[in-house]
């Protein structure tokens, strides 16, 4: 099951060639063109979903109760229906069964998509036509959404991994701003993904820190602590694997008090330095080598909202 829209362009505007839609898509980031589709995939949030150029027609008949609009989101008449029942040349899909955050995401693609080209939409789930609406494409996708992930959850009988929204929504953003926000720091300092795991049944977050280095790191559950070069001032072999250690976040808390922080879009503190300081050379150094056994990463389309199960079907997202 999934989310289509279909983009018209408006009366008098030229038709929108398969080489201007290949060539809009590849200046943009996290697509990959194949012959009529623009597939986007972030491999840092995990989302994805995909743009299809062809020509096919509106649905020509519509129910009186439809509603339907033209550019100024004026109700248009049956005569106005008629004039500018265009051709769609190009079609956008999101599968439901996903996280919350997919939308968002989403929703900042397609809106770009129909600015670029000043397109009109067809929604085909309310079958409206006329301005794309950012507030009822997350708010219609999202209540769908929530739905088909308890359904499928029933019919799947598999276990569910489940994390609260709010959290979901905060990690996207960090997420989302991680190759802006490397650009930003340059090659002294890390900024690493936040990720899903699995540890003794229980659903967490993590980031993985090595060897002590500059880093903006988040708040997350639990931490993965690489040792490479650490490891090797101990005498082993520099062909070796890295040793890891796992920890909870309340293991470093207090080590971390004395740097900077910033609270958006989640907690994060900044441990900027040339040189490894000899407070955090020495916390990586005493803490137990865990190895990962035991621990399950997970994809982030495997997440869904805890909301999604502990809310009535008719309730806002």
């Amino acid at each position: 099951m999934s989310y289509d829209l279909s983009f018209s362009v408006k009366e008098g505007r030229p038709e929108i060639s398969k080489e201007e839609f290949a060539a809009y898509f590849k200046e943009r980031r996290h697509y990959q063109i194949n012959d009529a589709q623009a597939w986007y995939e972030n491999k840092d949030t995990g989302v994805y979903f995909t743009f299809d150029y062809g020509h096919e027609e509106f649905d020509e008949e519509f129910d009186d109760e439809d509603i339907n609009v033209d550019d100024e989101g004026e109700a248009l008449e049956e005569d106005d229906l008629e004039e500018e029942d265009l051709p769609a040349f190009a079609s956008f899909n999101l599968n439901f069964n996903r996280p919350s955050f997919f939308v968002m995401e989403a929703d900042i693609e397609v809106w770009q998509f129909v600015w670029n080209f000043d397109l009109i939409i067809h929604d085909r789930q309310s079958d409206r036509r006329g301005e794309y609406l950012s507030e009822e494409f997350i708010s219609t996708w999202s209540r769908t959404n929530a739905v088909v992930c308890s359904e499928m959850a029933v019919l799947s009988q598999q276990e569910i991994c489940l994390y609260k929204g709010d959290e979901l929504k905060r990690i996207w953003r960090w997420n989302y701003q991680l190759e802006d926000k490397q650009l930003e720091g340059g090659d002294n300092i890390f900024v690493p993904n936040i990720s899903f795991l699995v540890i003794n049944g229980e659903v967490k977050t993590f980031a993985v820190w090595g060897d002590g280095g500059s880093i903006l790191l988040p708040r997350v559950d639990v931490l993965i602590l690489a040792r490479d070069e650490l490891k090797l001032r101990r005498g082993l072999k520099q062909d070796e694997e890295p040793e890891y250690s796992v920890i909870e976040w309340a293991d470093i808390e207090s080590l971390l008090r004395s740097f900077p922080k910033n609270d958006l879009p989640i907690e994060n503190f900044i441990l900027d330095y040339e040189f490894v300081p000899e407070t955090i050379e020495s916390f990586f150094r005493k803490q137990a080598i865990t190895g990962l056994d035991g621990i399950k990463t997970l994809a982030m389309d495997m997440i869904k909202d805890t909301e999604f199960f502990t809310r009535g079907k008719d309730s806002e997202f």
